[in-house]
C-alpha cells in the first residue's frame, strides 16, 4: 500500500492445459516435385503452345525445335547406310568368289585373306552407317520436348523464336520452363538456431 509505483497482475486458476509453442520464420511453398524442362538438341523454337500457369499432362507437347538440320542428318545417314550395304553385298559377292577359287587352289592364301577383310570391314561400316542413323534418329525425336509429368507450368523463360542451347560440363544449357506438381507441396523456411529446439 504503501508503493508509489504499483505493477498490475493477472490472475488465473490454475488448471490442466496445453502448453504451444509458435516460432515464426520467413520461408517459401513450393511444389515438392519440380522438373526443369531444357533442351537436348541445339536449336531455334518454331512452336511453343503453352503458357505460364497452364496445367498440362504427361505426355503433352510442350516445344517444338526447328527441324530442318536434323532432317537433312537423318537423310544423310539414310543414304549412307545405303550406301554401305552396297558395298557389303560387293564384298560379300567377291569373298564368295574368292573362296570358290581359294578351295580349288586357283587363288593364293593372300587373295583369300584380303577378300575376307574386306567383307570385314563392309560389315563394319554397314554397323557404323546404322549407328550413325539411330542417334539421327534419336536426335529427331528430341527435338520434341513432352511433358514428363502432369502438372503446372509454374516457370516459362522462353518464346518462339528463341535459340536454345544443350547443357554441358560447365553451362547448364537453356531450361526452357519448369513443371510442378501441385498435388504435394512443402514449404521451406529458415527457423533462427535459438528457435529450433
Amino acid at each position: 500500500r504503501n508503493q508509489e509505483k504499483l505493477i498490475p497482475v493477472t490472475i488465473e486458476k490454475v488448471e490442466r492445459g496445453e502448453i504451444i509453442s509458435i516460432v515464426t520464420a520467413n520461408g517459401k511453398v513450393e511444389a515438392k516435385t519440380r522438373v526443369n524442362i531444357s533442351a537436348d538438341v541445339m536449336g531455334r523454337i518454331v512452336n511453343l503452345p503453352v503458357v505460364d500457369g497452364q496445367h498440362v499432362e504427361k505426355g503433352q507437347l510442350l516445344v517444338e525445335i526447328d527441324k530442318a538440320q536434323i532432317l537433312a542428318d537423318v537423310a544423310q545417314m539414310r543414304a549412307s547406310l545405303a550406301q554401305a550395304k552396297v558395298g557389303l553385298e560387293e564384298a560379300q559377292i567377291e569373298f564368295d568368289r574368292k573362296e570358290k577359287l581359294y578351295k580349288r587352289k586357283l587363288i593364293s592364301q593372300v587373295e583369300y585373306d584380303l577378300a575376307r577383310t574386306n567383307l570385314d570391314r563392309a560389315v563394319a561400316l554397314v554397323d557404323q552407317a546404322k549407328a550413325s542413323l539411330s542417334r539421327a534418329l534419336d536426335q529427331l525425336e528430341k527435338s520434341t520436348i513432352r511433358a514428363p509429368i502432369s502438372g503446372t507450368i509454374t516457370t516459362l523463360n522462353s518464346e518462339v523464336g528463341e535459340n536454345v542451347i544443350i547443357g554441358t560440363m560447365n553451362n547448364p544449357g537453356t531450361v526452357i520452363m519448369v513443371i510442378s506438381d501441385l498435388s504435394e507441396i512443402e514449404v521451406k523456411a529458415d527457423v533462427d538456431e535459438t528457435e529450433i529446439g
